[in-house]
């Protein structure tokens, strides 16, 4: 997927409140391995998230924002273009999920 002319994958059916009860707790013990800094979503960033959720499914995202509204709309919009779900956004982190094909492949916390 690192051809940058591959179109990102759509997000699929959005998962239903007891999956996202399930994805939370599994989320929890993940730790944010990306960063979106104040200067907003780039191409290349919206790239590496997408890429991250094909291959681990649910990620956290940490999101330089100036206040709760900022952060939310930043994530809907990662989301969006990244091809993913908000699942859970508390403070600047953000838990994002796409579902994989087959298995569940997230990643084991670290």
């Amino acid at each position: 997927m690192n051809d940058p002319k591959q179109p990102i994958p759509p997000a699929g059916a959005a998962p239903s409140p007891a999956e996202r009860n399930a994805l939370k707790r599994r989320g929890h013990a993940l730790k944010a391995q990306w960063v979106m800094g104040r200067t907003g979503l780039s191409d290349a960033f919206v790239r590496q998230v997408s890429e991250a959720l094909g291959v681990h499914g649910l990620i956290k995202v940490r999101i330089a924002a100036d206040d709760a509204t900022a952060t939310r709309n930043h994530a809907r919009a990662l989301a969006d273009r990244a091809g993913g779900h908000v699942i859970q956004v508390v403070g600047r982190v953000v838990l994002l999920y796409r579902a994989t094909a087959g298995k569940h492949n997230t990643r084991e916390p670290s």
